[in-house]
């Protein structure tokens, strides 16, 4: 479960979008979704309080079901996909539980188009976390720091950085596990720690 925090936080780059035919209300979903690129491999996070059964289907850019699955969710998973034979380009997870349907395209590369490289440690016996940036671009970076619920505790943007070292202190959060995500106009890296 720490990595499904982790690497959750590409929901927050990346929202899908959700549809309730049957809900009136239309409420927000307590339900998230994100897709990470890590080359050849996708990685599909789920995240739901309440544990259900998932259908979760793929898509092409042309609309053609690649793949289809019914998985029984304790309160979210990961799922793995090798797209080591596919072709880049634009794909869709449809993710179906209870609530509704979450609809979540993403680009697959087979190449990381990120110049920006991050660390994240935890500071020996504190709260504090130490973020190292090499931002080999020198462009302007966006900073964002997450709790486990993907909720953004923190943001900034520092003008011209280049590579950097910062320490945060986020004693008041009390939270398990944080993501850093640090992006520019060439890419983003998240990081995450506990």
């Amino acid at each position: 479960m720490k990595q499904l925090a982790a690497i959750l936080i590409a929901w927050v780059c990346t929202q899908g979008v959700y549809a309730t035919p049957t809900d009136p209300t239309n409420e927000p979903p307590t339900a998230k979704v994100a897709v990470m690129n890590s080359l050849e491999d996708i990685k599909l996070f789920y995240v739901n309080e309440a544990n259900s059964q998932v259908n979760v289907t793929l898509y092409d850019v042309k609309g053609r079901k690649l793949y289809s699955d019914r998985i029984r969710s304790k309160k979210g998973f990961i799922q793995p996909f090798n797209f080591s034979n596919l072709n880049e380009g634009r794909y869709v997870f449809e993710v179906t539980d209870e609530e509704g349907t979450i609809v979540q395209e993403f680009d697959h590369y087979k190449t990381v188009p990120s110049q920006i490289k991050t660390s994240v440690y935890r500071v020996k016996d504190s709260d504090k976390y130490r973020l190292s940036v090499v931002n080999e671009s020198e462009q302007p970076v966006k900073i964002s720091i997450f709790d486990s619920r993907l909720n953004k505790v923190y943001s900034e943007s520092i003008d011209n950085p280049g590579s950097f070292t910062k320490t945060y202190d986020l004693e008041k959060l009390l939270e398990n596990g944080y993501t850093f995500k640090v992006s520019n106009k060439k890419g983003t890296s998240y990081s995450y720690v506990q």
